[in-house]
């Protein structure tokens, strides 16, 4: 968590946002998700995600307050820890930049909540970036992103980023029109805290090591060609996400996953005009947990959730429990495309609320799901049944629009 003056009880913004949110948009979408009503949601109906606040704190009389640099100042509190190296107007660092050619491996660098035109190469191991007083916003806009095309370039392991807004992140089409907000490469270990990432070419794309990320947001990314909210790549060990929201994207997926184990939690994954929510391509060792998808006529696919799409590269299973799906797309499915000899995706206590949802390939019952029904003409669910000791279901046939 980010820097929070002694004596106060933090309030995590983004979990109160969420829960409001939530509840609001469940109530609305079914409104319009209703076949029997003849509702059909599309992304102009459904509604809008929360803007960026900063943190949140309960006052000395209780009442909840934004926390910015103006409220500190006047409370006399110091907008930075003394034991980490101070960014902001009128503190001895005025960018990131300065403070990393003073900081060392495992320096902490605060951060005070205001908007910085500044991209950030972190090349030093262990170092935690955070915004305090606030949440700062990294706008990239217009900026110049070489090399790694990123606002935060990261090639250093332990890499920290905890209370950030980024935004903004382009490169020209002519140089792959690949920008993004944070890029790590080959590092072993990230921690994403409290991180909103919109406005750019692709959100996160990681390579290698392992990633946890909490209490994030990452929406309205996506430009040309195949981009992504979250693009977590080859050589990622373990993935762990909780809390977080990824929405909107603009094209590509969501949320896309190659490492060899994959756990989500009480997340949200909202496609409205890219392709798939989530997408395991590789398949690997993956866990959806407690959390909600939703799936409209404006997304560029009819898939929800897909498995093994490209290889069996990281043989593994799916688990999906605890899962609510709002879906207003008629031919909407969970695809496992059998690419896996033993690997299927288990559902329990899977519920769809709106147009029901096709399930194709090899899938297990727990129990408790409720599916829905297909509507004429959309890819009919298969019987679930045990893989065939050829690993390829036979009563499927791919279709031509099928990868």
């Amino acid at each position: 968590m980010g820097c929070v003056p002694r004596g106060a009880r933090l309030i995590t913004a983004p979990v109160l946002l969420r829960k409001a949110a939530r509840g609001a948009a469940v109530a609305a979408a079914m409104l319009l998700l209703s076949p029997a009503a003849g509702g059909v949601a599309d992304a102009q109906s459904l509604p809008g995600g929360p803007s960026v606040i900063g943190p949140l704190r309960r006052g000395d009389d209780g009442r909840v307050e934004s926390v910015t640099p103006e409220t500190e100042r006047q409370s006399g509190r110091p907008l930075c820890d003394q034991s980490a190296l101070c960014v902001g107007k009128g503190e001895r660092y005025p960018t990131v930049a300065a403070a990393l050619e003073a900081a060392h491996a495992g320096s902490t660098i605060d951060v005070v909540g205001d908007t910085f035109h500044e991209r950030v190469s972190l090349a030093l191991p262990h170092v935690t970036v955070r915004g305090t007083a606030g949440r700062p916003h990294f706008d990239c806009a217009g900026l110049a992103l070489p090399g790694d095309k990123a606002c935060f370039s990261i090639t250093a392991d332990g890499v920290t980023l905890d209370n950030l807004e980024i935004s903004g992140a382009t490169v020209p089409v002519a140089q792959g029109g690949d920008g993004a907000c944070i890029r790590s490469k080959d590092a072993a270990d990230l921690t994403l805290a409290s991180v909103f990432c919109h406005g750019s070419q692709n959100g996160v794309i990681v390579s290698g090591g392992s990633v946890t990320v909490t209490h994030s947001e990452f929406y309205g990314n996506g430009g040309k060609g195949i981009a992504r909210n979250a693009d977590f790549g080859d050589g990622c060990t373990k993935l762990t996400v909780t809390g977080s929201i990824f929405r909107d994207t603009r094209a590509g997926d969501e949320f896309t996953s190659r490492c060899l184990k994959t756990e989500i939690s009480d997340s949200t994954f909202r496609s409205t005009q890219g392709r798939r929510a989530v997408d395991f391509p590789d398949a690997g060792d993956a866990m959806i947990f407690r959390s909600t998808f939703e799936k409209t006529p404006g997304s560029s696919d009819r898939y929800i959730i897909t498995f093994a799409s490209d290889s069996c590269a990281h043989p593994g299973s799916l688990t999906l429990k605890e899962i609510t799906i709002l879906n207003s797309r008629s031919d909407s499915e969970i695809r496992n495309f059998n690419r896996c000899r033993e690997g299927t995706i288990s559902l329990q206590q899977v519920m769809v609320q709106g147009y029901g949802v096709a399930t194709v390939g090899f899938f297990t019952d727990f129990g408790g799901n409720n599916l829905g029904a297909p509507m004429q003409g959309a890819p009919q669910e298969l019987p679930v049944r045990p893989p065939s000791p050829t690993g390829i279901n036979e009563t499927h046939e791919p279709r031509q629009d099928e990868p």
